[in-house]
C-alpha cells in the first residue's frame, strides 16, 4: 500500500472497474517507454481517465497522486528501466501529476 492511501483504497485498485484503467495506463507507459509515437499524449488521456475513474470509487486527490506517483516511478516494461534514466522519470512523474491534480481538480468541481 502507498503512503496516502487507506486500506480500504489499496483493496480498490484491484477492482473490476479501475483495473482495466490502470492496465491501460501501464500499458501507455509501456510505449511511452518504447519511444513510440504520440505514447505522451497516450498516457495523459490514460491517466486522465484512471483518475476519473478512481474519483468515482471515492479515492481521495492525495491517495490518488500518490499512486499515480507510485505507477510512474515503476517501469512498465524491462527495457523502460534502461529507457528512461532516473532523472528522466522523475520528471515525467511530476509533469503526470500536474495533468492528474488539474483531472481531478476538475472532476471534484462539477
Amino acid at each position: 500500500m502507498s503512503e496516502g492511501t487507506t486500506p480500504t483504497e489499496s483493496r480498490r485498485e484491484a477492482s473490476s472497474s479501475t483495473q482495466p484503467a490502470r492496465d491501460v495506463a501501464v500499458a501507455a507507459l509501456g510505449r511511452l517507454e518504447s519511444g513510440q509515437r504520440d505514447a505522451l499524449e497516450e498516457l495523459r488521456v490514460a491517466l486522465c481517465a484512471y483518475v476519473g475513474v478512481l474519483g468515482r470509487e471515492g479515492w481521495t486527490g492525495d491517495a490518488v497522486l500518490s499512486h499515480v506517483r507510485e505507477l510512474m516511478m515503476t517501469p512498465a516494461t524491462p527495457a523502460g528501466a534502461v529507457s528512461l534514466t532516473p532523472i528522466v522519470r522523475e520528471a515525467l512523474t511530476e509533469l503526470t501529476l500536474e495533468w492528474c491534480r488539474a483531472e481531478y481538480a476538475r472532476l471534484t468541481a462539477r
